[in-house]
């Protein structure tokens, strides 16, 4: 997950910003969504920065109902 800016410079990567995710997510009305494949070079503060960002979007879109998490290499995830 990249933000917005990041996403449009690394365009040909495989990875995306985090804000598509939750537009995604909305159009397929998801309540919960894990951003994961994070860039390998960051840290927990920049992960953290990214998660906050998301969920700010998703209240600026008015879906602030929605659940985003961040998705770890240890995560353990019930569906």
């Amino acid at each position: 997950q990249y933000t917005v800016e990041e996403a449009y410079q690394k365009k040909n990567w495989g990875h995306s910003a985090f804000c598509y995710a939750v537009d995604f997510a909305v159009h397929w009305n998801i309540k919960s969504i894990y951003l994961f494949h994070h860039e390998p070079t960051y840290d927990d503060k920049k992960l953290n920065s990214i998660l906050l960002a998301a969920r700010w979007y998703a209240e600026y879109i008015e879906h602030a109902e929605m659940k985003i998490y961040l998705a770890t290499e240890t995560s353990e995830i019930q569906l």
